[in-house]
């Protein structure tokens, strides 16, 4: 996707949070909970600002954080979960 100019870019991340639960997530801000396929999930910005994060429940003890870093956190919201969409299916 072509930005009007680079303060529009941002970059994607995933990560494995092994020992980090929903709940761990859902404690750092006001996280939304959501269904992404067969998985629970939350969304929220995180406490650095820039940074939007849809974490997926792996397990009890376990989840991978997709995560939109750039300007905005929350205009990166939309796509982080499109990102985690596209994750999620590779998921045990």
């Amino acid at each position: 996707m072509v930005k009007d100019s680079v303060a529009d870019s941002y970059l994607l991340g995933i990560a494995l949070q092994n020992g980090l639960t929903l709940a761990d997530a859902d404690s750092e801000k006001q996280a939304e909970r959501l269904d992404i396929g067969s998985h629970k999930a939350v969304r929220f910005l995180s406490t650095n600002p820039g940074i939007c994060v849809v974490a997926i429940e792996l397990s009890a003890k376990s989840r991978v954080d997709v995560e939109a870093v750039g300007g905005d956190g929350q205009k990166l919201c939309a796509p982080a979960l499109d990102a985690a969409k596209l994750v999620e299916p590779e998921l045990p």
